[in-house]
């Protein structure tokens, strides 16, 4: 069997890769394509135990913000370990 060429060039790195497809559909390609198997880490978990005062006061600005405390949390810590990351 002749193996047929692809029409789908091939890039040298995911910009360039990006910028061709931006201007080519891929509907056109369906032919050569297969399906992707897309799988998502499952999120670890951290338990920490919070004095029940602090507990209340990050609740509070949780609600005053209206975004859950653990998604607060999350947001905080994200922050700080950037700011750590480039000091």
């Amino acid at each position: 069997m002749i193996k047929k060429s692809s029409k789908i060039p091939t890039f040298k790195n995911l910009a360039e890769a990006a910028d061709w497809w931006d201007t080519h559909d891929s509907t056109e390609f369906l032919d050569e394509l297969s399906p992707a198997h897309l799988t998502f880490p499952k999120p670890k978990h951290l338990l920490i135990t919070l004095k029940p005062q602090l507990m209340n006061r990050l609740r509070h600005l949780a609600d005053k913000m209206g975004k859950p405390s653990d998604q607060l949390v999350q947001q905080w810590i994200a922050e700080k370990l950037t700011q750590i990351a480039f000091n």
